[in-house]
């Protein structure tokens, strides 16, 4: 059974996503890419797009523990 490209199952994830993930989970290791070398890959050095500080996750209270 032939294996079918990401970017057929996943239609509406961007292509340097897509790009990433095909490197990575490569089947053969001398095509798959390491961590170093998967850190290398533009998609991480992209900047992260803006977002309003009122949209980022609120962290929850700290509860006391018995250790502290």
């Amino acid at each position: 059974m032939a294996s079918k490209p990401l970017r057929t199952i996943f239609t509406i994830s961007k292509s340097d996503e897509l790009d990433v993930l095909e490197r990575i989970m490569q089947l053969d290791p001398k095509r798959r890419l390491n961590a170093n070398e998967t850190l290398q890959i533009e998609y991480f050095s992209n900047p992260s797009a803006p977002c309003p500080s009122e949209r980022l996750p609120k962290p929850k209270d700290i509860q006391p523990t018995e250790n502290n």
